[in-house]
C-alpha cells in the first residue's frame, strides 16, 4: 500500500515494457545481434519472426497497461503484464522453439533420410537424442570420449554398412570426418550444435 514501492513497481513494468518493444522493433527490422545469433544458433526459420511480433505485443501490452492505470492500480497493471508473458511463453515461443531445444525434429529428420529400416548410432550424443528418437538407435557410451565412440561406431557401422547410419555431432574432437562431403548429409542445427548423418565414406580420415 505504500506509494514509494507501488512507483518502484511502476517504474520497473515501464522499463521493462519499453525493454520489450524497443527489442522487437529491432530484432524484426534485423539491428539486434541477440535475434540473428538465435536464428543462426537454433537453424530457424520464417517462425522466427512470431518471436518478435510477440516481443512488440507484450511490450505494447505492458506500456499501456502501466500508463494507463498509473501507480494506483499498478498491482493490476502487473498482473496484465506477466499475464500476457506467460501466455505469449506458452502459446508462440515455446512452440516455435520446441523444435530446436528438444531435438524432436532432429530426430524425425535423421530417421527419415536414413530410410525406412535403418538404424542409427549415436556419436557425441546428448541425452534429449535418445529420448527423442524415431526409430532404432544405438550408442557407443554416453560418458566415454567422443574419438572412443566414433571407434566403437566405425565398428558397428562396418557390420552392416547398407543398413545402418552414425549420427555425428559436429565438435573439434571429431574433425577426422569430412563434413559435408561424399558420405555425410547435414541434419542443420539443433540445441545450438551441427548435427550429421554419415556413412563409411565420410570416416576413411578417422581410421
Amino acid at each position: 500500500e505504500r506509494a514509494g514501492f507501488r512507483r518502484l513497481l511502476w517504474g520497473f513494468l515501464l522499463l521493462l515494457g519499453a525493454a520489450l518493444l524497443g527489442l522487437g522493433i529491432a530484432a524484426e527490422y534485423g539491428s539486434a545481434a541477440f535475434a540473428r545469433n538465435l536464428v543462426e544458433s537454433r537453424g530457424l526459420g520464417t517462425e522466427a519472426r512470431w518471436l518478435w511480433h510477440v516481443l512488440v505485443l507484450s511490450g505494447a501490452v505492458m506500456l499501456c497497461a502501466t500508463l494507463l492505470l498509473r501507480t494506483r492500480r499498478v498491482l493490476t497493471a502487473l498482473a496484465i503484464g506477466l499475464s500476457v508473458l506467460w501466455c505469449s511463453y506458452g502459446f508462440v515461443l515455446h512452440p516455435v522453439l520446441d523444435a530446436s531445444s528438444s531435438s524432436k525434429a532432429l530426430m524425425q529428420r535423421a530417421a527419415q533420410l536414413a530410410g525406412p529400416g535403418r538404424e542409427i548410432g549415436l556419436v557425441a550424443w546428448k541425452e534429449q537424442n535418445l529420448l527423442q528418437a524415431s526409430g532404432p538407435v544405438t550408442d557407443f557410451g554416453f560418458r566415454q570420449p567422443p574419438r572412443v565412440q566414433l571407434q566403437r561406431g566405425m565398428q558397428w557401422l562396418a557390420e552392416k554398412p547398407g543398413q545402418r547410419r552414425l549420427m555425428i555431432n559436429q565438435i573439434p574432437a571429431l574433425d577426422c570426418v569430412a563434413y559435408g562431403k561424399a558420405g555425410t548429409v547435414s541434419l542443420d542445427k539443433a540445441n545450438r550444435r551441427s548435427w550429421w548423418l554419415v556413412d563409411a565414406q565420410a570416416l576413411t580420415a578417422c581410421r
